[in-house]
């Protein structure tokens, strides 16, 4: 999680944020890009360092391409956003040239009072809303938590 997405926790009690994420070695993100004229969140080469100027940085081991839709409304409304984005590109990803690894992730953290940190954490959103997600053909990773206030 990215120190902008962090800061959302400090204004509002609700983050959701609905992501595609595609890596591989042969992956060139350039490639997706101009695909799918879809501008990525997230990129990163196979090789390259991930903090770039430092000798001892850590290299990526994979490339990546990624989006992001972020939400404090609802689920719902979230992956219309993210549906939405992607629109016309769907059935693309799953098979993109170079792909090691696909898919989307479903994240959902609520900030609540310290006793109600081991309550149940429960949302809905439409069935329409999975048949979109179905159409592009990666699995669906869920990441759902509840946070200290």
């Amino acid at each position: 999680m990215d120190v902008s997405t962090n800061n959302l926790y400090f204004e509002h009690s609700l983050l959701i944020q609905v992501s595609l994420y595609l890596k591989g070695k042969n992956l060139i993100p350039e490639a997706i890009t101009e695909k799918t004229n879809i501008q990525p969140d997230i990129t990163a080469l196979c090789g390259t360092k991930k903090v770039p100027g430092r000798e001892n940085s850590a290299v990526y081991k994979t490339s990546i391409w990624g989006i992001r839709v972020i939400s404090r409304e609802s689920p719902s409304e979230c992956i219309r956003s993210f549906l939405r984005k992607i629109k016309g590109s769907e059935i693309f990803f799953a098979n993109a040239p170079g792909i090691d690894e696909a898919y989307i992730d479903f994240f959902y953290s609520k900030a609540v009072d310290i006793d109600q940190l081991n309550d149940a954490v429960e949302f809905e959103f439409e069935s329409d809303l999975l048949e979109g997600l179905k159409k592009i053909g990666v699995p669906v990773r869920f990441t759902i938590s509840n946070i200290k206030r």
